[in-house]
């Protein structure tokens, strides 16, 4: 029987030490599991955590140029007598919502990603607002307030800009 050591352990490959550590398990050896345990663990290299993806595009001298909303069958839409349209409320900073106004970006609505928006044209205001519970379905919102925009609607149905994986996508544009 070889008596394992932890250099003998390290000298194994890392598939060796995975089967070695299957038989030890099926023979209770808790002793020889724990050394194969700790090489594998120094085995592994440390990996460096990967920024997320609406991190990872530098957006430094940029503004959002238009902002893209899931927003089935106008849900929370308010039509004023004027012909402006508030949007529901959305998350997005105050940052972006500020420039959005000063800029003259535009606010488009969507059916879905796959479809051209329905509802669109120029941000001409905003407004911060308490986000509704049932935004976010049964779970509570995690975020408490967003932001509502006041557009003034075109007849330009707009494709959808951004690549989240949520409900809102960001088109960019270079501050000018």
């Amino acid at each position: 029987m070889v008596v394992w050591t932890k250099e003998k352990v390290g000298e194994l490959s890392t598939e060796g030490i995975e089967a070695l550590r299957e038989n030890a398990l099926r023979q209770s050896r808790h002793d020889l599991v724990q050394l194969c345990d700790e090489e594998l663990a120094r085995q592994k290299p440390v990996r460096k955590r990967k920024p997320p993806l609406h991190v990872a595009e530098n957006h430094q001298g940029k503004y959002v140029r238009e902002f893209h909303f899931v927003c089935v069958d106008e849900l929370s839409v308010v039509r004023n007598a004027d012909g402006t349209i508030w949007t529901r409320t959305w998350v997005v900073s105050e940052e972006h919502a500020e420039s959005a106004q000063r800029y003259g970006s535009l606010v488009a609505l969507h059916s879905s990603k796959a479809e051209p928006s329905y509802l669109q044209g120029t941000i001409i205001d905003w407004r911060k607002a308490p986000r509704e519970r049932r935004y976010s379905g049964d779970k509570p919102a995690q975020i408490s307030e967003g932001v509502d925009f006041l557009f003034r609607p075109s007849n330009v149905a707009l494709p959808w800009k951004g690549d989240g994986a949520g409900e809102k996508g960001y088109g960019w544009a270079p501050i000018p």
